[in-house]
């Protein structure tokens, strides 16, 4: 088998993303004016402007005392504390106060003085460093005082420190903390971990679980890791995010500014609400993060604002999110049921929303404006000046993606689609869940419908992209997602047909050889997941090449032709085994073994879109592939002035809708998949796709642009609402 290098979108994206210079442009919309602190809306709901959050009053303590410090148990004896211990105080479940007073409070922190429970541990107004770690409780409460003589409370890591926040939980990953009113900053950590929000390494691991982060500026922390060195810090410093986001989390009314990675990351989260903030000027850390010379040795496609993976049901509302040095807001893998609404997101690197492999959503009413050039002023030049790709890195993610021959979009969903077949999705034990004691569920919302409406798209580079990669799909042989759960929000196999098959394997070095009913193979065959061999709904797994023996019943299947070859009917070793039948002498073959059940690749031979395949007999062409389904794209405005937006022009791939599929490099075996590039762009007998009761303004050189179909189809408006696509019915254009 021949692998091949897939450049999609996605790429582009993963590429060179990021942040602009000190606000030149206040990013409100032209032509419309007004505001008021609550995300004012425009017609259909979208927000006219920016809140910001930093460096507002909204985010000065209400609590002054800057007195002796001690450990306080009578709430109210001293003015200018939080009251605590019964009900209309402050925080009524808290039992005592310790009182920190600034300076150095290294020691203490890392003794663990403020490892304690129902507990408030207030800082007082100034800065407070911290040289280590400082161990937190659970169930307790940081709070920051403020005077005018001494300004907020700050918790400064000092030019990276060597420490970071770590919380001992009460059971499991319950931590069930609250921080507000603190500034936390100059922290440093490294790529995909984060300053907040982690569980001390003696007490478990992972995420804290129930936080609530409120009125809080959590940044600069442009530091990252460098082992036994002074911390890296500016551009690819390789550094994590400001918050860890737990099951439960509350991130609201916070100044989430100029963390290395991005401001939040969760994995594998339920009940997150991440509402009310100013998102800016994150993922300096990994910039660029992208391709090519100028591309940073840390860059993993994942930074920008914030990410999750694995959710249910996060509530990602009301935001404004501008600045970061890649997407704006990113749900990638398995998510379902996430409402993206209301937000402002403007001058980002790169996109502003992506949705990538992942079900069921809502994004609605939001502004997108400026996004993927440099409407906010110059990006910074790549590492060593070098470029992303074979364009500047200072143009952002529009011109660098059509360099690739990939239109940049504003809202970038890929892979993603409503799927009804969600069933109740499992809860993981010790995940609090309201009403519910143990082996708890959970609905996700939007089933089977992935909504994009209500927007107003204002001179982005591009307009809404729906985009699949027919490599991405549980159980494909190129390890994208192989060993991933299909329908697997939250980790958990939620569906008895449709589940997470290891047991297949794989000779890609073509040197098998067929002699009658004998095959042998040099090189051996070789498993992609760690669970090869597990009993089958065990769950995801993990990403690995190792040479396994085969097992009596598998499928054999010849990858450059697509032929079924027979069954294993016994096993001599990891490098030979008999079939059920002689399938013709051959050498030099490239072979794929699969067992049936799940998402196997053996179950998607013969399947289509509402034919069933497999044994047993089920619908794994519409469940177990990662693909972009039942999508709408309704009332939407979308408007360039491609005299405003530079760059700007048809050689760059300015002004683009996608409803495409892109099938290079799938082997014959797996051609069956490109039927999606038949049917994602057509809104009748489909997939359930459709543009409607859109409206589009174009000023300036240039027109919209539209691709259907097969990845580089270009077609034209007429070509895009006639037959067969039939698309934006409804919709007015001038």
């Amino acid at each position: 088998m021949i692998s091949l290098l897939v450049i999609g979108p996605a790429l582009a994206v993963a590429g060179c993303t990021g942040g602009g210079t000190a606000s030149s442009w206040n990013g409100t919309v032209p032509g419309v004016s007004g505001s008021t602190s609550q995300n004012p809306a425009a017609a259909g709901g979208a927000p006219r402007s920016g809140t910001p959050i930093c460096a507002q009053k909204i985010l000065i303590s209400p609590y002054s005392y800057d007195g002796a410090p001690g450990t306080f148990t009578t709430s109210g004896a001293n003015p200018g504390l939080p009251t605590f211990g019964s009900r209309g105080t402050d925080f009524p479940d808290a039992q005592k106060i310790i009182v920190v007073p600034a300076g150095d409070n290294s020691g203490a922190a890392s003794a663990g003085d403020y490892q304690v429970a129902r507990t408030i541990v207030y800082f007082e107004p100034g800065v407070h460093e911290l040289t280590n770690s400082m161990y937190t409780g659970n169930h307790s409460y940081y709070i920051g005082g403020y005077s005018k003589q001494a300004g907020k409370a700050v918790i400064n890591g000092v030019n990276g420190g060597n420490g970071s926040f770590a919380s001992k939980p009460s059971s499991g990953n319950a931590v069930y903390n609250t921080w507000e009113y603190l500034t936390i900053e100059n922290f440093a950590s490294t790529v995909n971990n984060a300053v907040l929000g982690n569980i001390n390494s003696n007490y478990g691991n992972g995420q804290d679980d129930g936080d609530v982060y409120r009125y809080d500026t959590i940044g600069p922390n442009e530091y990252g890791y460098n082992g036994g060195n002074a911390p890296r810090t500016g551009e690819s410093n390789g550094g994590g995010y400001a918050i860890n986001v737990g099951n439960d989390t509350t991130i609201a009314y916070n100044c989430l500014t100029q963390d290395a990675q991005g401001a939040f990351n969760g994995s594998s989260v339920v009940n997150v609400s991440i509402v009310h903030n100013e998102i800016s000027r994150n993922g300096l850390g990994e910039y660029p993060d992208s391709e090519g010379p100028g591309g940073s040795q840390f860059g993993c496609g994942c930074s920008g604002g914030g990410k999750l993976f694995y959710s249910v049901n996060a509530t990602v509302d009301y935001n404004y999110v501008h600045d970061n040095y890649n997407v704006g807001i990113w749900f990638d893998f398995l998510n379902s049921g996430a409402d993206i609404s209301y937000n402002y997101i403007s001058s980002n690197w790169s996109a502003g929303i992506q949705y990538e492999a992942s079900y069921n959503a809502r994004i609605a009413d939001n502004t997108l404006v400026g996004n993927s050039w440099p409407s906010d002023g110059p990006w910074p030049a790549g590492v060593k000046g070098g470029d992303c790709n074979t364009v500047t890195c200072t143009q952002g993610g529009g011109i660098i993606a059509g360099s690739y021959g990939n239109p940049q979009a504003a809202i970038y969903v890929a892979n993603s689609g409503g799927n009804a077949s969600f069933g109740p999705i499992k809860v993981p034990n010790g995940v609090t869940v309201p009403g519910c004691a143990s082996d708890c569920e959970v609905a996700s919302r939007y089933s089977g419908h992935l909504w994009i409406t209500g927007n107003q798209l204002i001179n982005n580079f591009g307009g809404v992209s729906v985009y699949t990669d027919t490599n991405r799909y549980p159980g494909d042989i190129d390890h994208d997602a192989s060993c991933a759960t299909p329908l697997g929000a939250l980790q958990e196999t939620n569906d008895t047909l449709y589940y997470q098959q290891g047991t297949f394997l794989q000779d890609s070095n073509n040197d098998a050889t067929i002699s009658g009913d004998q095959v042998t193979t040099h090189s051996g065959l070789m498993a992609l997941c760690d669970d090869y061999g597990k009993p089958p709904q065990s769950g995801p797994a993990n990403d690995v090449d190792a040479v396994k023996a085969p097992v009596v019943g598998m499928a054999v299947f010849n990858l450059s032709t697509g032929d079924f070859l027979g069954t294993v009917t016994s096993v001599a070793s990891p490098h030979s085994f008999t079939l059920s039948k002689s399938p013709g002498d051959a050498s030099g073959a490239g072979l794929l073994l699969s067992a049936y059940g799940g998402c196997g690749p053996a179950d998607y031979v013969g399947g289509g879109p509402g034919i069933k395949s497999g044994k047993p007999a089920a619908y794994y062409w519409d469940n177990c592939m990662l693909g972009s389904r039942n999508v709408t794209v309704s009332h939407n405005t979308f408007s360039i002035n491609a005299n405003v937006v530079k760059g700007c022009t048809a050689a760059n791939d300015c002004g683009f809708q996608q409803l495409i599929a892109f099938n290079a490099g799938v082997p014959t075996l797996m051609q069956f998949f490109d039927s999606y590039a038949n049917l994602i762009g057509k809104s009748a007998q489909g997939l359930g796709n459709a543009w409607m009761d859109n409206t589009y303004t174009w000023t300036g050189p240039g027109q919209w642009s539209f691709e259907a179909g097969l990845q580089g189809t270009h077609v034209s408006q007429s070509q895009w609402r006639g037959a067969p696509y039939d698309q934006d019915a409804n919709s007015a254009f001038s």
